[in-house]
């Protein structure tokens, strides 16, 4: 499956022709995932990845908002993780993603829903 995903230079995170986030601030496609950050409210950016053949994706692009249905920080979803403030997304290799934090230095982590994608 094809799809057109894009970033707007007034942070739009546009998938096909729904605005899946109007707060992002960089996003990455690895394989089947999309990867994404967008603003919060507190101290820390919010890092959402998902797989973009998988129904819960799907359903953000049949929604009228799909933005409304991005899971919050605070909920157990393997889809979300908080970041650094300011953080951005510079790479995503063997499971692992780079992002780039606001003095300049470069940190590496490896999600959970990366690492059992893989194990699978």
């Amino acid at each position: 499956m094809k799809m057109t995903v894009g970033l707007t230079q007034n942070s739009k995170l546009l998938v096909e022709d729904k605005v899946l986030s109007s707060e992002c601030t960089s996003m990455f496609m690895y394989g089947n995932f999309l990867l994404f950050t967008a603003f919060s409210n507190g101290l820390s950016h919010i890092l959402y990845i998902y797989n973009v053949h998988e129904q819960k994706f799907r359903q953000f692009l049949t929604a009228e908002n799909p933005s409304n249905l991005l899971p919050n920080p605070q909920s157990k979803s393997l889809n979300v993780r908080c970041v650094e403030r300011g953080s951005k997304l510079v790479n995503v290799s063997n499971d692992k993603v780079i992002v780039q934090m606001p003095r300049g230095n470069l940190e590496g982590f490896s999600p959970r829903l990366l690492m059992l994608h893989r194990i699978k």
